[in-house]
Order: structure tokens, then C-alpha cells, then sequence
């Protein structure tokens, strides 16, 4: 379990720089 949770947390670490990054700007636009 603790590998997944590792994952899941690596992954989102990874999204959430992205949007900070403004990356994601137009996947909100688009919603």
C-alpha cells in the first residue's frame, strides 16, 4: 500500500507544479 500512496503522491506532486506552472491553463479553460 504504501508504494501506491507513494504513486498517487508522486503523481499529484507532478500535477499540482504544472498548474502552478500555468501548464494546465487551458484544461481549466476548456472546463
Amino acid at each position: 500500500p504504501d508504494t501506491v500512496v507513494t504513486t498517487k503522491r508522486a503523481k499529484w506532486d507532478a500535477f499540482a507544479l504544472g498548474v502552478q506552472a500555468g501548464e494546465f491553463d487551458h484544461f481549466v479553460d476548456g472546463t
